[in-house]
């Protein structure tokens, strides 16, 4: 009987969301919601997690050999623990109550909810893996747990009526004794009010091994009873409205096999349940995925490698989908409440031509802009402005005739100010010079010529009391491997001090960890191959020395910075296919050198900022392919999380800026209604845009 009265509740309650509170009813808001899904941060989430067993997350302790996150049989992997503990820290993040649950240890993340606290909706997937060795279990269920992971971070960005809660099943592949344990010791024992499951279960891989003609679709499993159809019901609806690119199966739900994952305790219990799946169980275990519960689930083999049998491989696309329709059910039935958070709010939009570099920077308290112009469609020999903060937006103050300029880079020395433009190329070569400018009072004029080849980056800096400056060279008009050179102020002027071996040279940084002083440059290619090592040296014993190599492809630019007493190198890579995602790359620093600490997914990433904001740690990717975001990532403690995304349309430079308790991003962009234009960003809420279209005011609380 207790199951009758349960199953009663249920769909009494569900039919009132379905009627009360439609998708219609809100669709701004949850749109919005919808919109916050990434596909780089779940494939970020996805590819950390079928790598649990290596240590690259946890560390040294948690390093097995090999790749496996076996739940239970046998008693757990260290694979399995170290999943455990990157739940436990991603969930604690974002803010939500996190406990270790059960005989299992099952990962619970829970948000309260507003007003009904007591009714609570879950979505769920496991984490671990079949035993026997190397077991990456990419889709299997890397796939579902990273989809439960980007849920939360959506969703703890909001509030809600009711309970969310998300949680990593364990010992699903010893069948479902994680979930089963939940079930019978906490939802069954404190006779919980639970209103609807979502359970994501391989859902990275849905094309067929065995029939590739087969449509892309996704199975929703279910019960036969009333709720669970109707629950089903409300998740499909609501992806056709806010996933309309998610194809589902012709048949739609099945209830077959509805207890062949960790839904199906639920379901068994009388709760509505459902399991979101590339395919039916009798079709994954009747040949459609060759690869499951084998060596071989994984990104970097034959399940995602086009030269396999099939040609069938991960559609990261798909399964980004797949959290979208979740996202937007959980918003439209849990209640979310709609809040207003600080954004980068659009102001400011000025026309340019290609622009290859910002450069903020402020003189007696008032704030410039420097843009550096590349070209202009028909020669590289175009002008390059200086903007002046006006009190309410930039206003063009000084133009300079430049050259293919690249950058632009501030210092003061002496009490005086200069400009460093890095001249890449004019119409005819690269071995042009770059200049330094002196700022007179009011304006800024030639002071010294050095000769350059291909400079794309200048990056000044001081060792004691002696003031230098170093160019990157990236061709002289016969190959990239050309020096680039570090020079020193001699009072008056730059000399050259020391040169450089580099490999199509795009970017230098300059920092200090302790005592010691560091400069690294970013290699973009040797003329053979982008794939090629960027470099770190030391100073020691009066010049620069090299101390690290770090792989990367078609590094653009280098960020180094702090994060309280951990220190970070970003490289921004753009890679050499426009069309092919190339990861950017974070290193942190161990003491002794950078060991690499997370992969970002970005799309020719051409530009890297990292700020801080009101006490948070942020790190942006300027991406220069066409129709892709630039994006924003957060430190949580352990990862940069994606925090927001920003139409660009093709960027080519970005900077930061924070005066008077403002702070301005700026990015230059080929996709604006303008075309190509620099837009000027203002972190504020709520957001809007004054008329006058100089950036919008900020509010100075969160």
């Amino acid at each position: 009987m207790r199951n009758v009265n349960r199953i009663s509740l249920c769909l009494c309650i569900v039919l009132s969301a379905l009627t009360v509170s439609g998708p219609l009813a809100s669709a701004d808001i949850v749109l919005g919601t919808v919109e916050k899904v990434s596909l780089g941060q779940y494939t970020s989430y996805q590819l950390d997690i079928e790598s649990m067993g290596l240590g690259l997350y946890g560390g040294p302790d948690y390093d097995q050999g090999y790749r496996n996150r076996d739940g239970w049989a046998g008693g757990g992997s260290l694979g399995n623990d170290e999943t455990r503990l990157y739940l436990t820290d991603q969930f604690a993040a974002m803010g939500l109550e996190v406990s270790e649950q059960g005989r299992y240890k099952n990962i619970v993340g829970e948000l309260t909810g507003l007003g009904t606290p007591e009714n609570i909706y879950i979505v769920c997937g496991h984490f671990d893996t079949t035993s026997n060795g190397e077991r990456p279990g990419g889709d299997d269920n890397a796939s579902g747990t990273a989809g439960v992971i980007e849920a939360a971070r959506v969703l703890t960005q909001y509030s809600f009526d009711s309970t969310l809660r998300f949680i990593g099943f364990n010992a699903e592949e010893d069948w479902m004794k994680g979930s089963q344990d939940y079930v019978d010791n906490v939802v069954l024992a404190n006779d919980e009010n639970i209103m609807g499951v979502i359970n994501l279960d391989m859902i990275l891989r849905p094309a067929w091994d065995a029939r590739p003609e087969e449509p892309s679709d996704l199975d929703v499993i279910t019960g036969e009873f009333e709720a669970c159809l109707l629950w089903a019901e409300a998740f499909v609806s609501t992806a056709a409205i806010y996933t309309p690119s998610l194809l589902f199966d012709e048949i739609t739900p099945h209830t077959d096999y509805y207890y062949a994952s960790d839904q199906g305790p639920f379901i068994t219990a009388g709760y509505p349940a459902l399991l979101a799946i590339e395919n039916t169980a009798p079709e994954v275990w009747g040949g459609s995925n060759d690869y499951y519960h084998s060596p071989e689930d994984a990104s970097d083999a034959l399940a995602n490698d086009p030269c396999s049998p099939s040609g069938v491989v991960y559609d990261y696309a798909f399964a980004t989908d797949v959290v979208r329709a979740t996202v937007a059910t959980l918003a439209i039935e849990a209640g979310l409440i709609e809040q207003i958070a600080s954004e980068f709010c659009p102001g400011q939009t000025i026309p340019t031509d290609t622009v290859d570099d910002l450069e903020f920077f402020t003189i007696a308290s008032e704030p410039y802009m420097a843009v550096a112009n590349t070209a202009n469609g028909d020669t590289y020999s175009v002008e390059s402005p200086l903007f002046k903060w006006d009190g309410e937006h930039f206003v063009e103050h000084q133009v300079f005739p430049t050259h293919g300029a690249s950058d632009w880079e501030f210092v003061s020395i002496a009490g005086d100010h200069y400009l460093l433009l890095a001249n890449t190329r004019d119409d005819q070569t690269h071995n042009i010079d770059s200049l330094v400018f002196r700022w007179d009072g009011e304006r800024f004029v030639e002071h010294q010529s050095i000769p350059t080849n291909g400079a794309t980056d200048w990056e000044c800096f001081v060792i004691g009391e002696d003031q230098y400056a170093a160019v990157a060279n990236a061709y002289d008009d016969i190959t990239a491997n050309t020096d680039s050179h570090i020079y020193k102020w001699n009072g008056t002027r730059f000399e050259l001090f020391q040169s450089v071996a580099t490999n199509g040279a795009s970017a230098w940084s300059a920092f200090s960890i302790g005592e010691a002083v560091y400069l690294a440059v970013a290699n973009a290619g040797n003329g053979e191959t982008q794939q090629v090592d960027s470099k770190m040296l030391q100073w020691i014993g009066g010049a620069f020395e090299e101390v690290q190599s770090l792989p990367t492809d078609t590094a653009s630019d280098l960020e180094f910075f702090t994060v309280q007493d951990d220190a970070f190198l970003a490289i921004a890579n753009q890679g050499n296919d426009p069309n092919v995602t190339a990861n950017s790359e974070i290193f942190r620093w161990d003491g002794t050198e950078f060991t690499h600490l997370q992969s970002i997914p970005t799309y020719r990433a051409v530009d890297g900022d990292a700020f801080g904001l009101r006490d948070e740690s942020y790190l942006a990717f300027a991406n220069a392919t066409p129709a892709t975001d630039s994006k924003v990532y957060r430190w949580n403690g352990m990862r940069f999380v994606e925090a927001a995304s920003i139409h660009t349309g093709g960027a080519t430079s970005s900077a930061f800026l924070t005066f008077n308790d403002h702070h301005y991003f700026a990015l230059a962009a080929a996709g604006t209604t303008e075309g190509k234009a620099i837009v000027v960003y203002e972190y504020g809420s709520p957001c809007h845009t004054p008329s006058d279209g100089s950036p919008a005011e900020a509010d100075s609380n969160d």
